[in-house]
């Protein structure tokens, strides 16, 4: 084995470490059997489940013999992390089958303690318990299987590749008036403003493109924070960066949506427990005010994970529920109640609710980064699921996208975090801004 390692977690890349640090990584959860990892010298990454000996070495490691080892599997479940900071993966409850183990090593052990033979009759006693705790651990095991854990997995998430793309919406004509007209079409460009600041993450537009908002890294005590920027017209760099301290805090602060009219900023914090807060200003000239909860607190389990906020108007709001276990992700909307708050009300069914889809503005595709690029999903109206996703970018022209992008209204412009066309994932974060060519979206091919 190489003596050093590198791997990709949550969008970040961890490394150099030595094999016993990767193994740790893998026993302890952090890294998963898709998460991607390399050797020193080795330019391709490959799954961690790849690796020969890497999860039986994990296993080894928490004391779990080589016939125990070969049934131990972790699940692979995550949201993004701006910040780096390991998510906390729950194991699930004790399954049939090792509660069996269980019960057969208490007999085992019974007899091993009692000094005289046991008798047929109390033989027949100990197997007679097994049986009944065998058979109560299997009901039991039936029962929580089919109860109604109030997350419902919409019958289309589940699909692999069942519900074809209509032709006619993968045709997206470029724009009369492009958004940035000053931009060289399929040329990525570092956003005006930016070009020398690093550690710049999930960004979001008005839809003029004059006004964003980010997530930035300058200060390691508060993480990563948001910023406010302007600009008078979308042909002249962005002015300096302004914190918004009213969405300030000691957790990590990402993913923002700004409303249509500017007057409203929804974002997540924490890494450990993501939320989704809420934060509100009197003009387009002031200030944000403190931040405070997006969501009615009943709306949400306590063992479900929210990210990726998206205005799609100004009374409705798109997001993501997750659960790590069992593993579960779909996209809901959300509606505003007298309260202010946002209450989740209907769930959008995709074949894939994995990739980090951005919603377009007319509400009929959405798109994604994925390691190929961009890719493009559609549907027949707002009350159909969104279809097989297509290429829509190549990543060798916007390089890899790291999290969330954001479409302008026009679907022809898209402004990302990346290190950069030739760089790989995780060498560094900067804002870019990509404008599609004269092509129409279905020329790239699919996915």
């Amino acid at each position: 084995m190489a003596s050093q390692w590198y791997c990709q977690v949550l969008g970040e890349q961890m490394g150099p470490m030595s094999w016993s640090d990767l193994v740790d990584l893998v026993g302890n959860g952090t890294v998963g059997e898709s998460d991607l990892v390399r050797s020193e010298g080795q330019n391709a990454w490959e799954p961690a489940e790849k690796v020969v000996g890497l999860f039986r070495a994990a296993r080894l490691a928490e004391g779990d013999t080589p016939a125990e080892s070969k049934t131990a599997q972790k699940p692979d479940s995550r949201t993004e992390n701006p910040s780096g900071k390991n998510v906390k993966r729950r194991r699930s409850s004790q399954s049939a089958s090792a509660a069996a183990e269980a019960i057969a090593k208490s007999i085992s052990t019974t007899e091993e303690d009692d000094d005289s033979p046991p008798t047929g009759v109390n033989r027949w006693f100990q197997i007679r318990t097994a049986l009944v705790a065998l058979v109560a651990v299997a009901v039991v095991a039936v029962w929580w299987a089919n109860q109604d854990r109030r997350f419902p997995e919409h019958r289309l998430t589940a699909a692999t590749g069942a519900i074809p793309t209509p032709p006619v919406l993968l045709h997206v004509p470029a724009p009369a008036n492009p958004s940035a007209p000053n931009l060289i079409p399929e040329v990525a460009t570092l956003l005006p403003g930016f070009e020398k600041v690093p550690n710049l993450f999930s960004p979001t537009l008005s839809a003029d493109l004059k006004t964003i908002v980010f997530a930035h890294l300058a200060d390691l005590v508060t993480g990563y924070d948001l910023y406010l920027a302007t600009r008078t017209s979308v042909d002249e760099p962005f002015g300096p960066p302004k914190l918004i301290a009213g969405c300030q805090s000691t957790e990590c602060d990402a993913y923002p949506a700004l409303s249509p009219n500017l007057l409203e900023l929804i974002f997540v914090r924490s890494d450990d427990k993501p939320q989704l807060m809420r934060s509100v200003r009197a003009t387009v000239d002031a200030e944000f005010g403190a931040a405070e909860h997006c969501l009615a607190p009943s709306m949400i389990d306590a063992d479900e994970l929210v990210a990726l906020p998206q205005f799609i108007d100004s009374g409705t709001l798109s997001f993501v529920r997750q659960r790590i276990d069992p593993p579960n992700r779909a996209f809901w909307l959300a509606a505003r109640n007298p309260q202010g708050q946002f209450e989740p009300k209907l769930l959008m069914a995709c074949t894939d609710p994995w990739p980090l889809w951005f919603v377009s503005a007319n509400g009929l595709r959405a798109y994604s980064r994925a390691e190929t690029g961009v890719i493009m999903a559609a549907r027949q109206s707002t009350g159909h699921p969104f279809g097989q996703s297509i290429a829509w970018a190549d990543v060798v022209q916007t390089g890899p996208i790291d999290g969330p992008l954001w479409m302008a209204p026009q679907e022809d412009v898209i402004v990302y975090s990346s290190a950069g066309p030739g760089k790989r994932l995780g060498d560094g974060r900067k804002l870019w801004i990509w404008r599609k060519g004269n092509r129409d979206s279905a020329s790239a091919g699919r996915k």
